[in-house]
C-alpha cells in the first residue's frame, strides 16, 4: 500500500511538473499573440488615417484640375491657343501624379487586406492557444484527483489532501475544516468575512488563513485589498464527496 502510494505520488509529481512547464509555455505563446495583434491593429489604423488624408488629397486636386481645365476650355473659346500649351502640360503632369498617387492607394489597400487576413489567423490561433490551456488546467486538476484517491483503500477517505482519516489530516484543526468548508459551500471570502463566521481575533484569523494558504488548501488573491481566499478547485471537488459519503 505504501509503496503504491510512493508511485503515485511520483507520477503525480512528475505530471505536475510537465504539465507546469507546458501551461508556462502556452501562457507565453499567448502573451506574444496578444502583444503582435496590437501591433497589427495599430498598422491597420495608420493605414487607414493614411488612406483617408490620400484620399481628400486626391479628391482636392481632382477637383481642380477640373476647374482649371473648364477655364483653359473657356479661354480657347475666346483667345485660341496662343499661351495655354505650357499649362495644359502643367495640368498633364498633374493627372498623371493623380494617377500614380491612386495606383500606390490600391498598393497599399491590398497590403491592408493580407494584413487583416494576418490578424484573423493571429485571433484564431490566440483562441486556439487559450482553450489548450484552459483544457490543460481541468485536465491537470482532475489528475491530481484520480491519482490520489487510486491509493486510498478506505472508500469514506477519497481526498487529495487527505482529510480526517490521514496522517496529513492530523495537522488540521477543527477550525481550519470549518473554514474549508465555508470557502467550499459559499464561495471566495476575505479574512475580516471568515472572522465573522468562526468568531476568532482578526490576527488569529489572519494567521489560519496564512497557514492554509501555505500549505496549499486555498488559493489567495493579491491583486486586490483585502486578500481575497478561495479554496482550491480539487478541494471543492473532495470536501463535497466527503460530505455524501458521510451523508
Amino acid at each position: 500500500m505504501d509503496l503504491y502510494l510512493l508511485v503515485s505520488g511520483i507520477i503525480l509529481i512528475f505530471t505536475s511538473i510537465m504539465a507546469y512547464v507546458y501551461i508556462r509555455k502556452l501562457r507565453e505563446v499567448f502573451r506574444e499573440y496578444s502583444k503582435a495583434k496590437t501591433l497589427l491593429e495599430d498598422i491597420i489604423v495608420s493605414f487607414n488615417r493614411d488612406l483617408e488624408r490620400q484620399s481628400e488629397e486626391i479628391r482636392s486636386v481632382s477637383q481642380g484640375v477640373e476647374e482649371v481645365l473648364l477655364e483653359i476650355s473657356k479661354l480657347k473659346n475666346r483667345e485660341g491657343d496662343v499661351g495655354l500649351e505650357s499649362f495644359e502640360e502643367r495640368i498633364a503632369d498633374i493627372r498623371e501624379r493623380v494617377e500614380t498617387v491612386s495606383k500606390i492607394r490600391e498598393r497599399l489597400e491590398a497590403r491592408i487586406d493580407a494584413l487583416d487576413k494576418k490578424i484573423e489567423e493571429v485571433f484564431k490561433r490566440q483562441d486556439e492557444q487559450a482553450e489548450k490551456i484552459s483544457r490543460l488546467e481541468s485536465s491537470l486538476a482532475s489528475l491530481r484527483v484520480n491519482v490520489l484517491e487510486a491509493g486510498l483503500e478506505d472508500a469514506e477517505v477519497k481526498t487529495a489532501i487527505p482529510l480526517r482519516k490521514d496522517k496529513a489530516l492530523s495537522k488540521l484543526t477543527d477550525t481550519e475544516l470549518r473554514v474549508l468548508e465555508i470557502l467550499a459551500t459559499e464561495g471566495e471570502k476575505t479574512a475580516s468575512q471568515i472572522r465573522e463566521r468562526i468568531n476568532l481575533t482578526r490576527e488569529h484569523t489572519s494567521r489560519l488563513m496564512k497557514s492554509l494558504y501555505s500549505r496549499g488548501y486555498v488559493e489567495r488573491n493579491t491583486e486586490r485589498r483585502p486578500y481575497i481566499y478561495q479554496i482550491k478547485r480539487e478541494m471543492r471537488e473532495l470536501l463535497k464527496r466527503r460530505r455524501e459519503l458521510e451523508a
